[in-house]
């Protein structure tokens, strides 16, 4: 199997050097890439190149199902809305476990690790559609011990799903999902220790409230318990990080972009400080605006205003 996903990887280089006029590479596996990418290849039919590098290892699936599949209300295959043959159809390259590591926007060139291997393709067009991510708190002792779950992916939830909930379960910190998992523990008969600072209030007796900090995780294999600042030691099964997300824009730190609170800033036709890069979705924001989750239907409009943004371009471009 890792011999088959390198030559495919390996046939994608190739072909793509080679044989497009115009390539557009779009970094993330979201739905704003996926709109981004059908979009374009409706507008310009096949004489431009489409490659999506996704650091996900499955085809596009709809996330706002996540939670259903975690309480086994929808199945597995019911979360995927395109299979790879969708893609070929298309003429669209589709590249998972492909983790975008830089980008250079003077030679207009993005390196990308893939298993052990890192290689670098050059684009006409880039988009950033790298969305969000959970950062686990640097300050906890053995916060990367299995047991400590964050909800951003498919691959998150399938491994939370096949994780054995019993007794108490912590949760550390609050965002726009903290309400969902409570209520989904609270079905399963599962206490909550909710360690925060911000004033939150929840009815049900089988959650409390912690106004403090961990400390650290206690587990020779895995979550045994947590510690917090006064001392006080707490048996728990797992741990949820729901502390606030923030956009997924390491591979852009050289780049020079204009980030906001690491979020990219891009005007109003979606395009970025830099030339012929743009951005869309939860990864980004504009000037003065705060930076926060988007949802399914705000996205895909910025998708479809950012492909109408370059075909207004490639137009005034031959024009």
């Amino acid at each position: 199997m890792a011999q088959q996903k390198q030559d495919i990887t390996e046939h994608f280089i190739e072909k793509w050097q080679d044989n497009f006029d115009q390539r557009f590479v779009i970094v993330g596996g979201s739905v704003a890439a996926h709109t981004v990418a059908y979009k374009l290849r409706e507008v310009f039919k096949d004489d431009i190149g489409i490659a999506i590098l996704s650091q996900e290892k499955y085809p596009f699936y709809d996330r706002r199902k996540l939670f259903s599949f975690w309480e086994g209300k929808v199945k597995e295959k019911e979360l995927f809305v395109l299979g790879q043959e969708d893609y070929q159809k298309r003429n669209i390259f589709f590249l998972p476990e492909h983790t975008v590591v830089s980008v250079n926007s003077k030679r207009k060139s993005v390196s990308f690790r893939y298993q052990e291997k890192r290689d670098t393709i050059n684009y006409d067009y880039l988009v950033i559609c790298s969305g969000t991510k959970t950062v686990l708190p640097n300050d906890i002792v053995g916060i990367n011990k299995n047991g400590v779950f964050v909800f951003d992916s498919l691959a998150d939830f399938k491994q939370l799903k096949n994780t054995i909930t019993q007794d108490t379960v912590a949760l550390l910190g609050v965002n726009h999902f903290t309400s969902l998992v409570i209520d989904i523990l609270i079905k399963k008969r599962v206490e909550v220790k909710l360690i925060t600072n911000q004033k939150v209030d929840f009815s049900s007796s089988m959650v409390e409230v912690i106004p403090t900090k961990v400390v650290e995780i206690i587990g020779e294999s895995g979550v045994q318990a947590i510690k917090l600042d006064n001392g006080k030691i707490i048996g728990v099964c797992w741990i949820g990080v729901m502390g606030q997300k923030q956009p997924a824009t390491d591979f852009l730190e050289d780049t020079g972009m204009a980030l906001v609170n690491n979020a990219v800033v891009v005007d109003k036709d979606m395009a970025t400080s830099e030339p012929y890069i743009f951005a869309c979705g939860s990864v980004c924001c504009q000037p003065n605006e705060e930076v926060k989750f988007k949802d399914w239907r705000t996205t895909t409009q910025q998708a479809e205003r950012l492909v109408e943004t370059i075909r207004f371009l490639r137009r005034t471009n031959v024009n």
